[in-house]
């Protein structure tokens, strides 16, 4: 095969020719919104502040000479007819020939322009350091980045609405003390302002520029101390960047790992008063606090004063706003709060399941996949919802995808065909990344009833104050604790914010299952199983069993010894008296039938009679008239009747109605009244007891339709449908389901063989959608492909991972 790369010499519009870098472009089909992306990923430091997305490209040819090494390359200055500007859709191909010249500059990458934003004319509170602390790998850093980002770009809606003309240079400066800014002996003896200045200085004019490193840096500039001051680096940035007062500095300082300045062992004089450590309480995994210091924390509130002038508006026009991220407890960063500052802790939302496919997509893009040929596939959908949003866990994913430099982009395409085959691995590889970088079955261990209460509050769904301690071990330790300081999730519930859902990604539930072994059988298998084999209904229906026992084992876990039929189904839709019935709980195993319970019998198990009444979940045989899944409960009030459920699993392609559910319980009543007078079964009371019939399906329903349903729905019945998943399986077993029946219900994982097949489209309108995947709603369809809209689907059909379980809800279109 011939080889197909080209070359591109590439500058940034203003630097000096000298600066000028190659990049090999694997393909000349690629789109420049691609080498875009290519641009970025081989240049982090340079556009760290920026997303691929906001770089803008030209075609010019500039020859490189020795004459014009030292010259600043402008675009402004390069004649309209020499340059052109590159849609992000056009591809190489179309733009340069084949062999381009050499020693010539072919691309102008130009940052997008500063925008206007508001500056008040007085500050009328305590300037406030921005801070998001808490566990590794829930992405403070990203937050930061995101969320100067957002400042960016929202504050210019602001100044228009208040007319304000202002247009600051917008400048986002990250300083890690982990890696790129340490502090060592040497900080030791200097001033607060001149620890600062140095880092401002080398972040500025050498990091990611010279082959120099900060200490070799602060070596070279201790010999001129006295000029690093942090007003005078902040005016000579200025003087770089050409900024005046018409076109002022706005420094969006974030400074990583902040705690670490707490363990340095300062010997200057903080200009207030001095801080004291907190009493350190409870050791948590990974707290560091035995190696603070009292003077590492006057060091740090020293830092936070010095930048409050700055932040104040006392350097007008130029302005600065901190943000720090790291792992400090927050008692220990309030005890270093200066006077007449604040610190505004924020929380750190997790990333949304459409987020992370759009992540994804970023990485499948730079290896020339398309969406129709990675989406539909089922093993993305249960990879990327294992993560349940977590940065770092994400990260670690798409390194094992594509490789730490993105050197696996090339093998990617080939890795693709044999993704089912390997899901088991490529999960197993990312959860003991995780285990290596945060030891999590180790803490499991180490904290087995803590963490076994907090599987059950994830697994049970339960609604939860924040100031609840899970485990009588460690009364300290509350959710809103543990969420601070740990990698525990919280979902909000309500408008107070007081009741709370734990979060546990799926690979954390993995990797504590394995250490202290809360879920077994059937649903442990839901983390790890074989791709090929058991992406089948039967899956589906063996995992009922599984969750079944699971929850009413956890309950009594809980000290319960009695629960509403609402209690064991939660989520599920039925009539008050229904949901309302109360029955004992008792410690269920389970079993599978030998044969078709009960038209055919007494319950056999392999060839032993077994007592259908004896705490136990029975898998019925395949063709059985009551239930995929049976369970008996005893009645807790002796006005009331027993219970045997039937568990129903249902595959429906229509929308429900009343007519569907009531004609799958007349099927259940049936089969029981139909055992004979006089049996082993009706002696044992099996006609007495009342049947429950609980409806789980695929099939979905308008807002319309449920609101119907739900004023005529029939007695004695239970419904859990799709969009009512999550609140039943919990985030810990809504996605295995879901991969059960999500394939032919989704735009997003179409076929071409289930366009063809089930929504009978052309060859032509096939290629359309697979074309312009991925959808986010039906509005979205249709924009895309308009020939969609004169077609007729089922209302079933939805647009994972955008709408989680949600139909295409037609009727609201405009």
């Amino acid at each position: 095969m011939a080889d197909n790369s080209q070359s591109l010499w590439c500058i940034v519009d203003g630097d000096p020719m000298l600066r000028a870098f190659e990049l090999v472009i694997p393909s000349r089909e690629t789109t420049f919104g691609q080498l875009r992306s290519y641009i970025h990923l081989s240049k982090p430091i340079w556009f760290k502040d920026l997303e691929a997305e906001d770089l803008i490209l030209w075609s010019v040819s500039i020859p490189i000479t020795k004459d014009n090494e030292d010259t600043p390359i402008l675009l402004k200055d390069v004649p309209p007819s020499d340059k052109y500007k590159l849609g992000p859709a056009t591809r190489l191909s179309k733009v340069f020939p084949e062999e381009l010249p050499e020693e010539t500059v072919h691309i102008i990458v130009q940052r997008p322009p500063p925008v206007p934003v508001p500056v008040p004319v007085r500050v009328s509170t305590a300037p406030s350091d921005i801070i998001r602390s808490g566990s590794p790998a829930n992405g403070k850093t990203r937050y930061g980045r995101e969320l100067y980002r957002a400042l960016r770009l929202r504050l210019s809606e602001k100044a228009k609405a208040n007319d304000v003309d202002y247009a600051p240079h917008f400048y986002y400066m990250l300083l890690d003390f982990s890696k790129d800014v340490k502090l060592n002996r040497t900080d030791a003896s200097l001033d607060t302002g001149t620890i600062l200045a140095l880092r401002l200085a080398y972040y500025h004019f050498f990091q990611g520029k010279y082959f120099t490193s900060f200490e070799d840096f602060r070596h070279q500039a201790v010999e001129h101390i006295n000029f690093f001051t942090v007003s005078n680096v902040i005016l000579t940035i200025c003087k770089d960047l050409e900024l005046n007062e018409q076109r002022p500095l706005f420094l969006f300082l974030h400074i990583d790992e902040f705690q670490l300045i707490f363990d340095h062992r300062w010997k200057g004089t903080p200009n207030g008063h001095r801080a004291s450590l907190p009493q350190a309480g409870i050791r948590l995994p990974g707290d560091k606090t035995e190696c603070h210091t009292p003077q590492g924390l006057c060091l740090f509130q020293d830092m936070m004063r010095t930048l409050g002038d700055f932040m104040s508006g006392t350097f007008r026009p130029h302005m600065i706003q901190t943000f720090l991220s790291g792992t400090a407890r927050r008692e220990v960063t309030m005890a270093a709060q200066p006077t007449s500052y604040t610190f505004k802790f924020l929380s750190c939302p997790t990333l949304s399941l459409g987020a992370c496919y759009d992540t994804m997509s970023h990485f499948t893009t730079l290896a020339n996949v398309h969406h129709c040929e990675w989406m539909p596939k089922m093993a993305f959908l249960y990879l990327l919802s294992a993560t349940d949003g977590l940065p770092r866990a994400l990260e670690l994913l798409l390194e094992e995808l594509f490789g730490y430099r993105v050197e696996k982009c090339k093998t990617f395409p080939d890795a693709l065909l044999h993704i089912d085959m390997n899901t088991d691995q490529i999960f197993r590889n990312v959860a003991n990344n995780l285990n290596n970088y945060y030891s999590i079955t180790a803490f499991a261990q180490t904290h087995e009833e803590l963490v076994r209460a907090l599987v059950h509050l994830n697994i049970l769904q339960q609604p939860s104050l924040r100031t609840l301690a899970p485990s009588k071990l460690f009364p300290e330790l509350t959710l809103d604790v543990l969420e601070r300081d740990t990698h525990t999730i919280l979902e909000e519930i309500n408008e107070g914010k007081e009741l709370v859902l734990v979060r546990i990604p799926f690979f954390f539930l993995h990797l504590y299952n394995i250490a202290i072994g809360v879920v077994r059988n059937r649903l442990g298998s839901a983390f790890l199983y074989n791709w090929v084999a058991d992406r089948e209904w039967r899956f589906f229906k063996g995992m009922i069993a599984e969750y079944e026992a699971l929850r009413t084992n956890l309950l009594i876990g809980d000290g319960r010894e009695s629960a509403t039929l609402g209690d064991i189904y939660p989520g599920a839709i039925g009539q008050a008296e229904t949901l309302g019935r109360i029955v004992k709980l008792k410690e269920l195993s389970i079993v599978e039938a030998a044969h078709r319970f009960p038209e055919w019998g007494r319950l056999t198990v392999g060839e032993q009679e077994q007592d259908w009444r004896s705490g136990i979940v029975i898998k019925n045989a395949d063709g059985a008239q009551f239930g995929d899944v049976c369970v008996y409960r005893e009645k807790a009030d002796d006005n009331d009747d027993n219970i045997l459920c039937a568990l129903q699993a249902k595959k429906l392609e229509s929308l429900l109605s009343a007519a569907t559910i009531q004609s799958e319980h007349n099927k259940n009543t049936r089969t029981i009244e139909s055992i004979p007078h006089g049996s082993i079964l009706e002696q044992e009371g099996i006609k007495q007891a009342r049947a429950i019939t609980v409806l789980i399906t695929t099939a979905d329903m308008s807002d319309d339709a449920l609101r119907k349903l739900e004023s005529s729905f029939p007695d004695d019945c239970l419904l859990i449908y799709r969009r009512t998943f999550n609140k039943f399986f919990g985030n810990a077993f809504s996605v295995p389901m879901a991969l059960a029946v999500s394939k032919e219900l989704n735009w997003n994982f179409a076929t071409q063989e289930t366009l063809k097949k089930k929504h009978r489209l052309g060859d032509k309108e096939v290629d359309q959608v697979l074309k312009n995947m991925p959808y986010r709603s039906y509005a979205d369809l249709v924009e895309k492909v308009p020939a969609m809209g004169s077609k007729k689907f089922g209302e079933e059909m939805g647009f994972l991972p955008y709408q989680d379980f949600q139909p295409a809800k037609r009727q609201r279109v405009e």
